[in-house]
């Protein structure tokens, strides 16, 4: 194998750059029937069943629910809700938290009442739906943490309060998941925040969403959340993320397969004479 530099690796890893993260990202104004179908082929793709009539009426009524709403990038704000159920089929989880993910903001933002989601899709969706919404106030009171400001270890154990509250609250696992795509979706939108909004969110996800993530085992969520995090937090340093990681592995490699050949070509010949010197003084 040839050896490369670090200029020549740094050349590979340019062809990397847009693959950094596990989990697909959609373009922005893609159409809402364009992510349905994408939705669908992808829960088809693990999903034993081929009954996907509980994704499309949890469509459907999310459809209607959020009729007229735009969100701040000017999309239609189905978008966002059917952004959060194609993370979810790409985490590959059951159709009942996939449905929810398309009611996740239906309670809160329109005049569809509990009862009526119970009726319509059931205790389990309706649960779901219920303590995701529930999640939604739970938020850090001050962001701006400052390592020479006195109240920093006041707003680490804030967040790490704020961190064993969602756990606690969420009874079922899933309403995590929903939530950490929500947030995984709101923060590939984050351009479209004001500087202040940006800052605020960002700091609220290093801080509550990617400890959660790590400690549930989801790296592609954990690292497409910090990567984005750094992008608002540290934007001089977010340029490099796409080449760190992918030469770091090169290099990693690269010196292992020289370090290889460096031991074999000193420690077998060794081991070669030492056996045979053995053989001869015991013949």
């Amino acid at each position: 194998m040839a050896d490369y530099s670090t200029e020549e690796l740094e050349k590979i890893a340019d062809k990397f750059r847009s693959d950094t993260s596990g989990i697909r990202g959609t373009k922005d104004f893609t159409s809402p029937e364009e992510l349905y179908d994408e939705l669908k082929k992808e829960i088809k793709k693990y999903h034993p069943s081929d009954d996907t009539s509980l994704v499309d009426k949890a469509y459907r009524v999310a459809y209607d629910a959020h009729k007229g709403q735009a969100r701040k990038s000017g999309e239609p704000y189905i978008i966002h809700p059917l952004c959060v159920a194609i993370i979810l089929a790409e985490l590959e989880l059951d159709k009942e938290t996939i449905a929810a993910g398309l009611l996740h903001d239906v309670l809160e933002d329109t005049i569809m009442t509990m009862d009526e989601m119970r009726a319509e899709f059931g205790d389990d969706v309706a649960h779901l739906v219920d303590g995701v919404t529930k999640l939604k106030h739970l938020h850090l009171t001050d962001s701006t943490k400052d390592p020479k400001d006195k109240n920093a270890d006041r707003l680490e154990m804030q967040a790490e309060n704020l961190r064993k509250m969602f756990l606690a609250m969420a009874k079922d696992i899933r309403v995590i998941l929903i939530k950490l795509a929500d947030r995984l979706h709101n923060m590939r939108t984050l351009k479209y925040q004001s500087k202040e909004a940006q800052q605020r969110i960002a700091r609220e996800t290093q801080d509550i969403y990617c400890p959660i993530a790590q400690r549930l085992g989801i790296s592609k969520i954990k690292i497409e959340l910090e990567d984005l995090c750094m992008k608002y937090l540290l934007p001089s340093g977010f340029w490099w993320i796409p080449y760190r990681t992918v030469t770091q592995c090169l290099v990693s490699y690269m010196r292992s397969i020289s370090l290889y050949r460096a031991v074999s070509r000193t420690i077998l010949p060794c081991r070669s004479r030492t056996c045979t010197s053995r053989f001869t003084r015991h013949s």
